[in-house]
């Protein structure tokens, strides 16, 4: 049965020890050869257009790092627009929240400053050397102006507070009674050199301009503080006689975007890339990258090089294949399963990896078996589905910090303490493990998650990581479900067990928080507050209720006018708010 198992599971291609004797043998006695002589006599001409191939590559990773970076100001005034008109919580003014501001912030770390303005009051989140973020009043003079004026991308500048260059993003919308607020967020130019410059090495250089004269990034000098540099002052001949027509200019064919020119004086020619970017800006962005047309000429002896050593690799490949495939092709196909399983998460069913002679295999077999054992006892801490998840959204299981909205549902045993009184230890942690279950099912078929276990609470949410844009009629299912399951088991419990839940939506940071040693996926923000105080509150709406589910915000809204479940009990005023809000009773 095991061994069927495993031959299902296999991939159909050919094993190890035939495809390297049929290719490489075949490559080598057939094909080799004659690729090798027409690679030596390819003309230089064909290796010039595949150096420009290479170029436009370069142009290509400079132009998307760049595009990166600017769609971090639309991007944020949106989730900026979603938070200021939902935000029920502490407010400096009428409509200008320090927690949407500071939240906003910090999760833009290339970002220096966020003010926001409504036209009569303003405020200002600041990053400061230290890290930290404060959140303070600022003057309207300083702030941007609601009625007019430019939006968009503005012009590098200098920040008068830190020196540092800064790109400004100013853009407007309607706050919560249709009045305009205007946001500008000012962000670090050196973030942008840091992007681009990654993965460029000298002789070429990668640059981002605003207009055709001012530098806002460049890969080959810093030009991040101060007063903000030209192409003339960046200290580059050959760069500021980019838009000069010199003796030997010439476009470079479609589809390139660019030119080759030649300094005067000197016999060394230079090819420019460049594009624009397709940012709201007041003046363009361009990005590109320029190098000495000598980098593409010296690539034919590299090549001729490289064929040389081809060479004799594949001949030394072809009298080493069949040994080499038939030592590692029964360890590699024992190693690929087991390592698809761990991908999978499918740890019930994966075996243990046996010793090999091959110190590297072995050792791979060593930490896999070791990751296998330690994945299988930490699943039971943290959701399968949950980490699967986070696997496909971003590498290494980090996902930054984003505004969203969610719906947060918490449930908290009535008299834990004297349910609990006199049990054993054993018996306690029996009877926490069947109301956890019971609970975790109904989450679960919801498409919830568990955030985590307070004592004899339990705190799950939904709209995240998966968007779910039912989140609020999840919750409120599962609460109805939730209610259901306790009140079947008490049928057979000789002491019935009572619950109160409270649920709520709204906008809160979720993504993954916390040190660099350990970190949790979990949501921050006012609602979580509110949905464990609409669980509270139950204590006063009905303290006999065997089962008492409270809801605020979606759910409330549409029970107010009708189109919703559970019956609508009126506005409360909750521990630690300053207004009162709608709530629905579901059960």
């Amino acid at each position: 049965m095991t061994e069927t198992r495993k031959t299902s599971k296999r991939s159909p291609g050919i094993p190890i020890t035939v495809f390297l004797v049929l290719v490489l043998g075949a490559f080598v006695l057939v094909s080799a050869g004659s690729v090798m002589l027409l690679l030596v006599r390819a003309s230089e001409d064909a290796v010039r257009r595949s150096m420009g191939e290479q170029g436009v590559l370069f142009l290509s990773r400079t132009s998307q790092e760049a595009a990166q970076f600017l769609a971090q100001g639309p991007r944020t005034t949106h989730a900026l627009e979603s938070a200021i008109r939902n935000n029920t919580g502490d407010f400096d003014t009428e409509t200008m929240p320090r927690v949407a501001l500071k939240g906003a912030l910090a999760s833009l770390p290339d970002a220096v400053e966020l003010v926001v303005s409504d036209g009569e009051a303003a405020l200002q989140a600041r990053r400061h050397v230290n890290g930290q973020i404060l959140v303070a009043p600022v003057p309207l003079s300083e702030a941007p102006k609601t009625d007019g004026g430019a939006t968009g991308w503005l012009p590098p500048r200098t920040d008068a507070e830190s020196g540092q260059i800064v790109l400004s993003y100013v853009d407007r919308f309607s706050g919560t009674e249709n009045e305009t607020v205007a946001v500008r967020i000012d962000f670090a130019a050196a973030a942008l050199s840091r992007q681009i410059s990654d993965g460029i090495v000298p002789p070429v250089a990668a640059f981002v301009l605003s207009g055709k004269d001012d530098v806002v990034a460049y890969s080959a000098a810093s030009v991040t503080s101060g007063e903000v540099s030209t192409i003339e002052t960046v200290g580059d001949e050959r760069f500021a006689s980019i838009w000069t027509k010199l003796p030997g200019y010439s476009d470079l064919p479609p589809p390139l975007s660019g030119h080759i020119s030649q300094m005067p004086g000197s016999a060394e020619r230079t090819v420019f890339l460049y594009k624009q970017l397709d940012a709201k800006a007041q003046t363009p962005f361009i990005a590109g990258v320029f190098m000495p047309a000598r980098y593409f000429g010296s690539q034919l002896d590299h090549l001729f090089t490289a064929i040389l050593v081809a060479a004799g690799v594949l001949v030394a490949s072809l009298i080493f294949a069949v040994l080499l495939g038939r030592l590692i092709a029964r360890p590699v196909h024992r190693l690929s399963d087991a390592a698809g399983r761990l991908k999978s998460l499918d740890l019930n069913t994966a075996e243990r990896l046996p010793r090999s002679f091959l110190r590297e295999i072995d050792e791979a077999n060593g930490a896999l078996n070791a990751a296998i054992a330690g994945l299988s006892a930490f699943s039971r801490f943290v959701p399968r589905a949950l980490v699967q998840r986070l696997m496909q959204l971003a590498a290494g299981g980090k996902v930054n910090p984003e505004i969203r909205d969610i719906s947060v549902l918490f449930t908290d045993i009535v008299g834990y303490t004297a349910t609990t009184e006199g049990m054993a230890p054993e018996e306690t942690a029996a009877f926490l493990n069947e109301h956890f279950s019971l609970i975790g099912a109904c989450v679960e078929r919801e498409g919830g998650t568990i955030d985590k276990f307070i004592g004899d609470s339990v705190m799950a949410f939904w709209g995240a990581p998966d968007a779910q844009p039912d989140h609020a009629a999840r919750a409120g299912r599962a609460a109805v479900a939730i209610a259901a399951a306790i009140r079947e088991n008490n049928r057979s419990r000789r002491l019935p067990v009572r619950l109160r839940i409270g649920v709520y939506s709204g906008p809160v940071i979720v993504g993954t928080i916390g040190s660099p040693q350990r970190t949790n996926y979990t949501v921050i923000g006012e609602p979580v507050n509110i949905a464990s105080r609409l669980e509270q509150l139950g204590k006063s709406v009905d303290p006999q209720a065997d089962v008492i589910a409270l809801a605020g915000g979606t759910l409330a809204e549409a029970a107010h006018d009708g189109d919703g479940p559970g019956a609508f009990i009126g506005e409360h005023l909750l521990r630690g708010m300053e207004n009162p809000i709608d709530v629905v009773r579901l059960v």
